[in-house]
């Protein structure tokens, strides 16, 4: 079993760092690591816009790649009616997504995979769609 967790402190030697599994953490590199205190934050990943009709099937967004973990989402979403976009009506940072706007009940649902984002939208009162509005943030590592 390999070691995949460190934490020294002492002096300017502080030190957190754990290994993706199979990989020892005192030798892995950036790209063998899930955490490194020496490579803190997020990265940029995509930033776009997809538009979903009102469906039960939604839209998915390719990333053209497999990356090692979902990146993580935040975006929000405007409503289009007649063709046009609606005032913005609220942001998300999570997967379920719902708010009530005057009593017609609306829901979103985004939800990342390695290889894709996928977008659905449901609403009443004359909505036919959503246009979503993302930005995806990967590890440094991945």
């Amino acid at each position: 079993m390999v070691k995949r967790v460190l934490i020294r402190g002492g002096g300017g030697g502080i030190a957190m760092r754990v290994s993706l599994p199979g990989y020892d953490v005192m030798t892995a590199g950036l790209t063998q690591t899930c955490f490194d205190d020496r490579w803190s934050g997020l990265v940029q990943y995509r930033t776009g816009t997809v538009d979903a009709p009102i469906s039960t099937t939604g839209v998915n967004v390719s990333f053209g790649e497999t990356l090692d973990v979902p990146p993580m989402f935040m975006g929000y979403a405007r409503p289009i009616n007649n063709g046009q976009l609606a005032a913005p009506t609220d942001s998300a940072t999570g997967t379920y997504y719902f708010w009530n706007n005057n009593a017609d009940p609306v829901w979103m649902y985004v939800a990342c995979y390695v290889d894709r984002m996928f977008f659905r939208a449901a609403g009443i009162g004359g909505v036919q769609g959503y246009r979503l509005y993302y930005t995806l943030f990967k590890r440094p590592a991945g």
